[in-house]
């Protein structure tokens, strides 16, 4: 049975976590041919009118071998008064890329007392495996620096091995030589739904869908001082339709100033109704010198009329080392009440060798 979360931005308490756990990533990569990245972080916060006690604690680790070899992971738990059951969450990967080949491969156990406000899951009481491998050769057409053709495979059961999800793509992505890229997809799925729900007050009946989705994105040369991208889809949704637009712009107004901007539009038919769905974003990045950035992000959806702040002050202390002080609040705005305020601290330290 598939289970639907709150988004991440609605989580408050714990979005520290995940951002500790892709910092870890990114340290990791940028390490030397043989690397350890290390990260944690701990919270403790009240959230919603009814100020539920809801803690968190992660940990990742991550190593580089052979210059062309990734292996990282990270431990995550939860501890909220109202919940009971599993609270942990864990996740393997590896990855390899050389000169022609790439391909990755991941396997993750999510318990079912979980909190997904902490933000690397969007479902619990799972068991996730991943795996992908393409190519990536230099063509001889003179405008593609790159082409990337892949294939890859989602596949997603409960905790007693029962299929949920799976998903099967085939892309084609190419990289041009004035900076810009072009994507190209092809999915099928499969959701297997075991209780009914609803999507925008348009219920989905309990049943096995399968459906068919389409995809063209498009990405121009982020070098500019103003550049964008547009992404466009369409297919089959719960036994009805859906078709998407969104994009977004980015204007570097200075060197240490950026402006962006964001917007994305759903419109979904089902058999039982259909709906709009409208998310539109703005965000202020400001980079103070090599050592200090700030930025301030502010989101809104048409669909549930509610607005999410986030600002985030972030100081280097260290090379891939920092300090993290991060402001985020959910305000609903059609009964004019804050749901989510969150202040959060967190420093994060490399090891490598």
């Amino acid at each position: 049975m598939s289970r639907f979360t709150r988004p991440p931005a609605y989580s408050g308490a714990a979005a520290a976590v995940r951002r500790s756990i892709s910092h870890c990533r990114n340290a990791s990569r940028s390490s030397t041919s043989t690397g350890l990245g290390v990260g944690t972080v701990a919270t403790q916060a009240l959230i919603g009118p009814l100020q539920t006690d809801v803690g968190s604690l992660a940990g990742c680790a991550n190593v580089r071998l052979l210059g062309h070899m990734v292996v990282n992971s990270y431990f995550a738990g939860t501890t909220e008064s109202a919940a009971s059951g599993d609270q942990t969450a864990a996740r393997v990967a590896v990855g390899w890329r050389d000169r022609v080949w790439d391909a990755s491969a991941f396997v993750k156990r999510v318990g079912e007392a979980f909190d997904p406000g902490v933000g690397f899951v969007r479902r619990t009481g799972i068991r996730h495996a991943y795996a992908t491998v393409g190519a990536h050769p230099r063509p001889l057409a003179s405008l593609m620096q790159e082409t990337n053709p892949y294939v890859e495979l989602s596949y997603v059961t409960d905790l007693n091995a029962v299929l949920e999800t799976r998903e099967a793509s085939v892309g084609l992505n190419t990289q041009f030589y004035d900076g810009s890229t072009l994507n190209l997809q092809y999915s099928n799925q499969f959701e297997r739904i075991e209780r009914p729900f609803t999507v925008s007050g348009v219920p989905i009946p309990q049943a096995d869908y399968g459906f068919n989705e389409v995809s063209v994105s498009y990405q121009s040369n982020q070098g500019r001082p103003v550049n964008g991208s547009l992404n466009l889809g369409a297919g089959g949704y719960y036994g009805g339709t859906r078709r998407s637009v969104s994009g977004e712009v980015q204007w570097r107004a200075h060197y240490r100033l950026m402006f962006e901007g964001s917007a994305s539009h759903n419109a979904v038919k089902l058999p039982l109704g259909a709906f709009n769905a409208d998310v539109f974003g703005g965000r202020v990045r400001v980079s103070y010198s090599t050592r200090l950035f700030g930025s301030a992000f502010v989101q809104y959806n048409s669909q549930s009329n509610q607005l999410v702040t986030n600002v985030r002050l972030n100081w280097i202390y260290a090379p891939l080392s920092d300090v993290f002080l991060v402001y985020q609040e959910r305000r609903d705005l059609t009964n004019a009440v804050t749901l989510d305020r969150v202040v959060t601290a967190k420093i994060t330290r490399l090891f490598a060798f």
